[in-house]
This record gives C-alpha cells, structure tokens and sequence, in this order.
C-alpha cells in the first residue's frame, strides 16, 4: 500500500471529490477545463441517482452531479475500462440533467448548461487520430457552427497524458499528472506548490483516515487493478472472436471471454451496457 489513496478509484474520487469539505478540489479540477464564462465560484452537490420516468425505466447513478452558482449542470465520470457504446452512454446520461430543468407550469425550455465530464483509463475511439487526452465536443451545425452551446462532453483520456513534471505548464496539465500519478508517489513533488495541491496531497494521505476507511479502501483499490488486467484481457479475447461474426454472436464471444476471465454478469453489465438478463440468456 502506498502513501496516497488513488483518485481514479471509487472511494477515492468520491471522498477527495465528492464531499462537501473538499468541494475545493472539484471546482478548482472543472475550472481547468472549463471556459472563463463558466468558470465556477461554488456548487453544490446533487443525488447521483437519477430515476427513470416510468416504472419499467432503467434508473442510472452517476459518479458526481453537482451544480454551479449559476445553474450550469455538471455531472463527472471516471470509467475504468472501455464500454462498447460509451459514447452513447454519456449521451443518454446527458439526458437527465437536462430533463431536470423541467419546470411546472409556464416554461419557455430556456436552459442552463450541461457538461458531461469523462475521465477515461483507455482510449475513446481508435478511429480517432488526437494523440491530445483531451476532447471537446459540441453540437454544432452543417456549417460548423455552434448550434447551441447548452451541451458539451468533455472526454479525458487519461493514457494519453505523459507529460513528465519538467512539462507541466498548467492547472489542467498538474492535475492531470496528479490523478495519473499520486497513487505510486512517495511525496508530493516540490513543483507542484500552489496550495490547492498542497491541501490535496494532504487529505490524500492513507495514514488520515480511520483504519475502516482504510480496509475498505485497500479492498477496492486491489479490485481496481484486478479489473483492469481482466478488463483488458477480456477485452482482447473477446474482440478477436467476435470481430468477424453478426452482432448477437460478436455479444456472444465477448460476454463469454469476460465471464472467462472472472467477470460476474453484472460487472460485464456495467462495462457493456448490456442488460444482465440479455448476458444471462447468452450464457
């Protein structure tokens, strides 16, 4: 076990991003890749649990949801391992900050923005070419205008950042580097001196927290990486088999490769987006 908790994994982020008393770090984080018009003074936290509109409607929790000072929505997600439509997933996720807009009674639909956060531990899409880890996109008409700048994905694809510390030249380049890295540190490094990271590397200390938040951490921090090593065999496995078939069977090959790889239904559920029902019938 190391000196700092990993932000990547589940407890990690939501205790060093996710609680009220280091709110700090969130806004400071989103403020990075934010524009200067919305650029955020202070937010508050919201349900990460969004209900679907109907009785036979899938219900979805998201990692962070939180909104700014001005009713900017923000919802962040830290994905481990790829999801063959995750962009489809971020998309439909989008749906519910936005929907809860709604309001009763008169409405002219005018609406805050929504920013759809991502941090990935893989590649988004092979078929495109950046080697930046960062990626913005926006609606935008056949002219390549802004349509409406009310909603915007922002994709972090954290295996592409290797900036050493002599490189850093920002806030979102440092905490990039501090996310990718704080996990295998032994101390913080002197270069990163502004007191945001000082706090940060503080409260990041394993040796802060009670010896329960340690156990549970040390648990989830092992699974962290197990997951990533069967995620990524599985993965591989799974797509050499199914590349060439139909699509219920390339279904078919990568739910048994995962399952042979240790993966339960509902993990395999929760990468692929495909009901535990559905992976059930194929096994």
């Amino acid at each position: 076990m190391g000196r700092y908790i990993n932000p990547l994994t589940d407890f990690g982020f939501k205790k060093l991003f996710g609680e009220e008393p280091r709110k700090k770090f969130l806004i400071d984080f989103l403020n990075s890749f934010l524009p200067e018009h919305h650029a955020i003074q202070d937010l508050t936290y919201t349900k990460v649990e969004k209900l679907g509109q109907g009785p036979g409607d899938r219900n979805v929790f998201f990692d962070l949801a939180c909104i700014g000072q001005d009713g900017t929505r923000f919802i962040v997600e830290v994905q481990k391992a790829k999801q063959v439509y995750y962009k489809d997933r971020s998309l439909f996720y989008s749906t519910f900050p936005i929907q809860d807009q709604n309001k009763k009674g008169d409405w002219d639909y005018k609406l805050n923005p929504v920013y759809s956060i991502s941090l990935l531990e893989f590649s988004l899409d092979k078929s495109m070419k950046s080697t930046n880890e960062l990626t913005y996109v926006h609606l935008k008409d056949d002219q390549n205008n802004i349509f409406t700048d009310k909603l915007t994905f922002i994709y972090i694809e954290l295996d592409k950042f290797t900036k050493s510390l002599d490189e850093l030249t920002s806030a979102r380049d440092k905490w990039l580097y501090i996310l990718s890295n704080i996990a295998a540190l032994d101390e913080k490094p002197t270069k990163l001196k502004e007191r945001i990271f000082e706090s940060f590397f503080t409260e990041a200390q394993i040796a802060n927290y009670t010896p329960e938040e340690r156990a549970e951490y040390n648990h989830i921090a092992k699974k962290h990486n197990d997951y990533r090593n069967v995620i990524h065999t599985a993965h591989l496995d799974g797509h050499t088999k199914g590349h060439t078939a139909g699509q219920t069977e390339g279904r078919k090959q990568l739910v048994l490769a995962m399952t042979r790889n240790g993966l339960t239904p509902q993990e395999i559920a929760d990468i692929t987006n495909i009901e535990v029902k559905e992976i059930l019938d194929l096994l």
